[in-house]
């Protein structure tokens, strides 16, 4: 079996005293509370390939390792690790987050991984809230920049619309996101009826930000437009 040099497995320890297998000998890191874990993987990792899938589909990229290859699209990953995403969270104890980055990024490097964008950029409205959206918002109230969250957030945005015109958008709600963007005048409205759907925006002051996102959305619309 082939698969890619780097593995991390955590598991809390709730194990029964005396019960446990000697996992550690496995590689296997026991900890007390996953959680830190879980948002470390949820926002480093996933929330960043969503990013790469949306931004790198947009201009004509096939795979995430085609996407990071782009100076402008690495420098933005880069960006959105070190400035936002990185502070967003509280990392677990003794992992150094800039080299968690740069595992990731060599990661992302691997050709003969094969990561899809559109494969990964699929079900955006079930993966947005806990990539993105929380950590967007908890950064935009602790009065930190949240200026590649937000990019995030537009190309999202961009990507369903393109998608939704060719009837090709692979999400549970895609007839919803389908309505959005056929009812939308211009792109205004077209944000508007995003931030709107419930399942999606439900848990954030969406409308905060409504203003922020236009300007930004005509350039990933754009560059949709020429896929």
């Amino acid at each position: 079996m082939f698969h890619e040099p780097f593995r991390q497995w955590v598991l809390e320890d709730a194990f029964v005293k005396g019960t446990a297998p000697d996992l550690r000998a496995t590689g296997v890191t026991l900890v007390p509370d996953v959680s830190p874990f879980e948002h470390m993987k949820l926002r480093m990792l996933n929330g960043t390939h969503s990013a790469l899938a949306y931004m790198g589909w947009l201009c004509g990229f096939e795979t995430v390792a085609e996407a990071v290859a782009d100076p402008e699209l690495r420098a933005f990953v880069t960006r959105l690790w070190r400035d936002e995403i990185s502070v967003s969270f509280n990392g677990p104890q003794g992992v150094d987050i800039a080299e968690y980055a740069a595992a990731l990024l060599e990661r992302y490097d691997n050709p003969a991984i094969q990561h899809r964008a559109i494969q990964i950029a699929m079900d955006g409205t079930q993966k947005l809230p806990q990539r993105i959206l929380s950590a967007l918002f908890e950064t935009r109230r602790a009065h930190r920049t949240y200026e590649e969250l937000l990019s995030v957030v537009v190309e999202w945005i961009a990507f369903v619309a393109v998608r939704s015109k060719t009837h090709a958008l692979d999400d549970p709600m895609a007839t919803e996101l389908a309505d959005v963007v056929a009812s939308a005048e211009d792109t205004n409205t077209l944000i508007s009826g995003i931030l709107q759907l419930g399942t999606v925006f439900g848990y954030y002051p969406a409308d905060e930000i409504a203003k922020e996102l236009g300007p930004r959305a005509e350039d990933g619309l754009e560059r949709g437009a020429l896929r």
